[in-house]
Parts: C-alpha cells; sequence; structure tokens
C-alpha cells in the first residue's frame, strides 16, 4: 500500500458507507412492507384479508340501501266504542188495591162409600214390583195347570195377572170382577200377585 501522497491521483481509495438512522427506518420500512405482502399476497394470511375484504364491501352494500318509510295506514284507527249508559229503572209507585173476598157458598159434597179403592188391572206395570196394592179386575180366562192356576184379565202381552198354587179356582167366574190385596211381583216380563188362602181374591163391590 502506497501513502497517499504517492498513489496515482487516478486512484481514489474507497468512501466507507455512512449508516444512518434514516437509512435503517428506510430499510426496515421496506423490509416489513415486503412482509406483509408476502403474508396477505401468498401466505397464511390471505384468506383472512379476503374475508375481511368482503365484510366491508358487504356492509358498503347495505349501507348504500335507503331504509324503506312505513307509509301510515289509509284507515284510520277509530278509539272503542264506549256503551251508553244504563238508565237505571225506577220503580212506578203502585196503587194499593183491596182486594175483594169472593162469596164462597158451602156445599155438602156427597161420597159414594161402595166406590173401591183398587186400582185398576191396566194400571199396573213392572214399575211398581214390590209395592203392596189392591187391584181388580174383570177376569176373561182362568188357566189350570198341574201346579198353578192363571187368573186372566187381559191377553195383552205384560198385563197383570193372578196365580196360585194351593187354591182351587171356582167354576163359572168369566166375566166377573175380581179384586184382591198382594205384593206385585213380577214373572217373566209381567207383573202378578200371588195369592192363597191368606188372601182370597173376593167379587168387586
Amino acid at each position: 500500500m502506497l501513502p497517499a501522497s504517492q498513489a496515482s491521483p487516478r486512484f481514489k481509495a474507497y468512501r466507507k458507507p455512512v449508516i444512518t438512522s434514516r437509512r435503517m427506518l428506510t430499510l426496515l420500512f421496506i423490509l416489513l412492507l415486503a412482509g406483509l405482502g408476502w403474508y396477505f399476497g401468498i401466505g397464511p394470511g390471505r384468506p383472512g384479508l379476503e374475508r375481511m375484504l368482503a365484510t366491508l364491501i358487504e356492509l358498503a352494500r347495505q349501507a348504500s340501501i335507503p331504509t324503506a318509510t312505513p307509509m301510515p295506514s289509509g284507515t284510520p284507527t277509530l278509539p272503542p266504542a264506549t256503551e251508553p249508559p244504563t238508565p237505571s229503572a225506577t220503580p212506578r209507585p203502585t196503587a194499593s188495591v183491596t182486594p175483594k173476598i169472593p162469596t164462597i157458598t158451602p156445599t155438602v159434597a156427597i161420597t159414594d162409600t161402595s166406590v173401591s179403592t183398587c186400582r185398576d188391572f191396566s194400571t199396573i206395570t213392572l214399575e211398581d214390583v214390590g209395592l203392596e196394592l189392591c187391584v181388580q179386575g174383570e177376569v176373561i180366562n182362568v188357566v189350570e195347570n198341574d201346579a198353578n192356576t192363571l187368573i186372566v184379565f187381559s191377553n195383552e202381552a205384560g198385563a197383570l195377572y193372578l196365580v196360585t198354587y194351593d187354591v182351587t179356582w171356582p167354576e163359572g167366574t168369566i166375566g166377573t170382577c175380581y179384586q184382591v190385596t198382594g205384593e206385585i211381583q213380577r214373572l217373566l216380563s209381567s207383573p202378578v200377585i200371588v195369592f192363597g188362602y191368606q188372601n182370597l181374591p173376593k167379587e168387586c163391590p
């Protein structure tokens, strides 16, 4: 190495680069921009950037849509109708009327003691079963069986008839009215009265 005084003027010594803080900040800024460009451009931050941009675009589109102002209804809302007050009824004064007492002429009732209090056989139904009644009727038939005898007042189904298991019924009673008192019982679909020597039938008065 030759001293500077002996060196050729064509050869100049290299100037040492001077690194300042401004250059360092510029270099770091450039490196930061390059890193961000790589991260968000082709790196792993690209999907997040795309989603953020799509969100911003959607918000800008919604902000540009005018808000619809509701139109007032054409039919005005009427206040609820109030019922008119019901006038209280004022009782009218009633005139006092003195009732007339009719003159009653007493009459003497003539009672016929010969009228029987027995019920007619046609009024007896199965609803009377269990009652102790006096029943009367005109005999139209006598059916004698080996174990019992039936005194028939009607040929209609469900009509009451008399039954005896120990009394021999006399002949010549067809067309005669007889009455008997006993408990109304049920035999199949008909009401019956079972009689014996303790409650023998007798002719109607």
